[in-house]
């Protein structure tokens, strides 16, 4: 009876251990080909050790495709030329060449990207609808109607001055004359000298602003002022004159040279420019970074002594209105009615507004005042807005590659989480806030 019992409790071990090791044969069937991949295992004597270091293998793998996927995620487009971005393209980063960038960027304009420029060692902005806005409209609008207008308003820090680019960039690729004002402090606050109008009593010029802008005038349009001719005289003095068939770049080198001109030379360079443009002959892109500060009164006091001849000192005390200066009111000039065959792209700033009238609104109404509003009006108001998450990823993705993020946690998807809170996807606080990382 015990023999009997025994040989059954020996048959059913010897089924029990068939079971399993047909059971252990299934599985590592199973596994084989992802043990190739994954290496070499070394055979142990007990399957839940063998079955434990599969684990492991398996769980390798994984993290290291979730590695690869995330190593796929595309942030750049290889279309550089802005003029074939399309909608699919938002969101994507691309490269302007530095050579390009040099050129059609002001000494005074763009100095927070400058800095990502010479530090990244490139030129890359982020594709962004606004910009696909206006870029489809200089594809499309009519000439031979009124300038339309852009004006471009967000908070700080959202990517108005990157719009600009954008679309400067395109007019440059496709032969425009661009015409660029610096920020209106410079003009208005951190003039360098003053003197009075040879041209017109009561006007103010500021020489060496005027030269900074000629500078900037023949570094982004010297291809164009190379193949066009004055269609005016210009008087100087009794002896110097600009006859009719100058090269426009030969008046623009002798407002260079003779400094006391420049304001002069700059009113008639945008006068010949209007009337190119009037003829069909050449397209203009006219930009300003913060135009609401080109309306209102300036930093100049009337009771200064380099004022004290003005019809506005006779009149009274306080501050010259912009209108007095010759650069500003030759750039308005640019903004009346009959120019045609043009657009103008610029943007609103509240830190042009004094502080004691500074509120959280951003429209451009308010913004430009009365003033403004009635010289730039009618206007298409384009909101440019923080980033969506999609940029943001891929702005976070750009940072990774160039480097600016090194730390592991700001790598990982909940890291990246956090960064998008603490900036509130401002992309100018995304910058900061990566600084950490």
């Amino acid at each position: 009876m015990i023999t009997h019992l025994l040989g059954r409790s020996c048959g059913f071990l010897t089924c029990r251990v068939n079971k399993m090791q047909s059971t252990y044969g299934k599985i590592i069937s199973i596994l084989h080909p992802v043990i190739n991949t994954a290496g070499p295992v070394c055979s142990c004597r007990h399957l839940t050790s063998d079955v434990a270091s599969q684990q492991n293998v398996i769980q390798n793998i994984f993290t290291r495709k979730e590695k690869d996927e995330h190593s796929k995620i595309i942030f750049r487009t290889d279309v550089t030329n802005p003029g074939d971005h399309e909608i699919r393209h938002e969101g994507l980063l691309y490269t302007i060449d530095r050579g390009i960038f040099r050129r059609i960027s002001s000494d005074d304009c763009f100095n927070r990207f400058k800095i990502q420029v010479r530090t990244f060692q490139e030129a890359c902005i982020m594709i962004r609808k606004p910009a696909l806005e206006v870029i489809h409209a200089m594809k499309n609008f009519d000439p031979n109607l009124p300038m339309p207008k852009f004006i471009l308003y967000g908070h700080l820090g959202v990517g108005k001055n990157m719009t600009l680019l954008q679309t400067m960039h395109y007019a440059y690729m496709n032969k425009w004359c661009i015409i660029q004002t610096p920020w209106p402090q410079q003009w208005i606050e951190r003039y360098t000298e003053v003197s009075k109008s040879t041209h017109k009593p009561g006007r103010i010029d500021l020489p060496m602003e005027a030269r900074a802008f000629l500078c900037q005038l023949k570094s982004q349009n010297g291809i164009v002022l190379n193949d066009y001719k004055t269609q005016y005289r210009y008087d100087w003095t009794e002896r110097e004159a600009t006859e009719i068939g100058t090269p426009l770049i030969e008046l623009l080198k002798f407002g260079l040279q003779r400094v006391k001109f420049a304001d002069d030379v700059v009113g008639a360079l945008l006068k010949e420019i209007k009337l190119l443009a009037s003829q069909r002959k050449i397209k203009v892109l006219v930009v300003a970074d913060g135009i609401n500060g080109f309306f209102g009164p300036t930093r100049m006091k009337i009771s200064d002594k380099a004022f004290k001849d003005t019809e506005q000192a006779k009149a009274g005390t306080g501050f010259l209105p912009t209108s007095d200066l010759s650069l500003i009111d030759n750039f308005k000039r640019l903004l009346e009615p009959d120019m045609v065959n043009s657009i103008c792209v610029a943007t609103v700033d509240s830190n042009l507004i004094p502080k004691v009238n500074r509120t959280d609104t951003i429209t451009p109404q308010y913004l430009l005042g009365r003033e403004g509003f009635s010289a730039l009006d009618p206007f298409i108001p384009i909101h440019v807005t923080n980033y969506s998450d999609k940029e943001a990823t891929s702005m976070m993705e750009y940072y990774t590659d160039r480097q600016w993020i090194f730390k592991e946690s700001g790598k990982t998807h909940e890291g990246r989480k956090q960064l998008m809170f603490l900036s509130n996807n401002n992309p100018r606080e995304l910058f900061k806030v990566c600084t950490t990382m």
